[in-house]
């Protein structure tokens, strides 16, 4: 079985049967009915395939000394944020959908703890408008 599923419904892909989104070819759906219903959550975060975007980098607490609190940067469309980015959930409540990507991937309970790692700003942006908290990691 595949690990493919739809962007609207979450299916399973069980096959080669699923389409990818024809604007940013990543985005899968089952079927016509489930990307026209979710085009509208999907528009703002389709970026055609080949084109740079433009981001910011929210620096870490060691990073703001050198480097200061925001540093715009150009994101190659092979950028892991495409495909391992997180919307940020107020933001998308809002319709003004932030894409927020955490570039080191180890579990945080496993890491070493540092407190120049900390990114109080990037909690925030994370945090669940139902529960009121952020994911640990």
């Amino acid at each position: 079985m595949s690990d493919v599923q739809c962007a609207k419904c979450s299916t399973q892909d069980d096959g080669d049967q699923f389409k990818r989104c024809s604007r940013c070819k990543k985005t899968v759906y089952c079927s016509v009915e489930c990307q026209r219903a979710d085009w509208k959550s999907h528009k703002p975060l389709c970026t055609p395939v080949g084109t740079i975007i433009r981001g910011m980098i929210l620096a870490c607490e060691s990073d703001r000394k050198n480097y200061g609190l925001f540093n715009e940067v150009d994101i190659d469309p092979t950028h892991p944020i495409h495909t391992h980015g997180t919307v940020c959930p107020v933001s998308a409540k809002v319709g003004l959908p932030l894409v927020i990507y955490r570039h080191l991937q180890e579990d945080p309970f496993n890491m070493v703890q540092e407190s120049g790692l900390d990114n109080q700003r990037a909690t925030f942006l994370m945090i669940d408008p139902h529960s009121g908290f952020a994911p640990p990691k």
